[in-house]
């Protein structure tokens, strides 16, 4: 199994119809101040995700990021992991607000 379930790519799948979509999984470097909150999967490259990306820098942006990359990350047995506790019941937008406003993505 990748990074992704299947369950929790069906949901990015459907997310890509909404105009503004409530995220669907966080991933976080467990070490590391790296995160990504992503609302939706592309609709022609499955590759290719979209969400809020933060990569500990003080500036999370939206954009897109390949799940090939994410599940191919490791440095020295550390890898990606899901927030399983992260609760979403806002759309993307409030998120990439609030993360400007505290340069850092706050869930």
């Amino acid at each position: 199994m990748g990074l992704l379930s299947t369950e929790t790519l069906q949901r990015l799948r459907e997310n890509r119809n909404h105009d503004d979509p409530v995220p669907v999984v966080k991933l976080f470097t467990p070490y590391g101040n790296w995160a990504w909150l992503l609302a939706f999967q592309d609709g022609t490259d499955r590759d290719k995700l979209f969400g809020l990306c933060d990569m500990g820098i003080g500036q999370p942006e939206l954009g897109y990021v390949r799940l090939s990359t994410l599940e191919d990350y490791d440095i020295r047995g550390i890898v990606i992991e899901h927030d399983s506790g992260a609760v979403f019941d806002k759309p993307l937008s409030h998120y990439a607000r609030t993360a400007r406003e505290n340069g850092k993505i706050v869930t």
